[in-house]
């Protein structure tokens, strides 16, 4: 026959419910809710930038900065280097 009292006493805590485990996933929720407060809110574009911005950061791109032309403008780049050598960029 079983003996319930002598199995109970001998449980097993599962080690996402140990305390420091509790502990520890607490603080990792308030890292990362510390860290998205930092962060844009993807659902309001009332709050979005029309030029280049940083979600992580939240620091604003001046109007020269041209991301999105970056490639062309390394293609422009290259061939004038190419074509002109490297008094084209000490010229400039």
């Amino acid at each position: 026959m079983r003996n319930i009292k002598e199995e109970s006493a001998h449980i097993i805590t599962h080690a996402e419910k140990s305390s420091a485990r509790v502990k520890a996933d607490s603080a990792d929720r308030q890292n990362i809710q510390k860290k998205l407060d930092t962060c844009i809110d993807p659902m309001n574009p009332a709050e979005h930038s029309t030029g280049v911005f940083n979600i992580v950061s939240r620091r604003i791109g001046n109007e020269c900065v041209h991301v999105d032309d970056a490639l062309a403008i390394g293609m422009e780049q290259m061939i004038a280097l190419k074509t002109h050598g490297q008094k084209v960029f000490i010229a400039n």
